[in-house]
This record gives C-alpha cells, sequence and structure tokens, in this order.
C-alpha cells in the first residue's frame, strides 16, 4: 500500500500493472483499498487473485486507453477464486 500511494499517478500512466495485495497475509482490506485506488486512475481489473499455490497474491491491471482491450478481454477473469499466474496466460 506505501508502494502504490508513492506512485505519481496523476503524472505518469503504466500500460500494465501488477499488484501484490497481500492478500494472504492481509486480508481483502487492503486489497480493496488498492482496488479503489487503481480504478479511480482509470486502470480496468483484468485478473483478481493471481495466485502461487493457489495462495492469492496479486491482481492484474491494465491502462484501457493504452492497450487493446479486445485482446485484455480474452484474459479477463474477476472472479474471487484464485488462479495460478500460469495458467492465466497460456489456457487463453
Amino acid at each position: 500500500m506505501k508502494a502504490l500511494n508513492q506512485l505519481p499517478l496523476t503524472q505518469y500512466r503504466f500500460s500494465v500493472i501488477t499488484f501484490e495485495t497481500d492478500l494472504y497475509k492481509d486480508g481483502s482490506e487492503s486489497a480493496d483499498e488498492c482496488h479503489n485506488i487503481l480504478t479511480q486512475f482509470g486502470y480496468k481489473l483484468v485478473i483478481k487473485n493471481v495466485a502461487n499455490e493457489w495462495f492469492p497474491y496479486e491482481n492484474w491491471y491494465v491502462d484501457p486507453i493504452a492497450v487493446n482491450l479486445d485482446i485484455v478481454n480474452i484474459f479477463e477473469d474477476t472472479s474471487d477464486s484464485p488462479k495460478e499466474a500460469i495458467n492465466c496466460i497460456l489456457n487463453n
């Protein structure tokens, strides 16, 4: 959360953001707060609860202005269930 608050989101845009939420140790409150900040700045959540050995640790966002949403939408999965990172990439 501290790192996210230090990003100059009003000055720079990022095409893709993979953001570690620490959901596995801090619970959903921190992840929800990070999500609110990123969506406030116009980022689109593409994959929620990317996991390592089924422990969710990050969410993936894109800037819809900088990326082709037709391609992004193929990968989109914002369900609460954990998803292994390799499957997020290779299954689509």
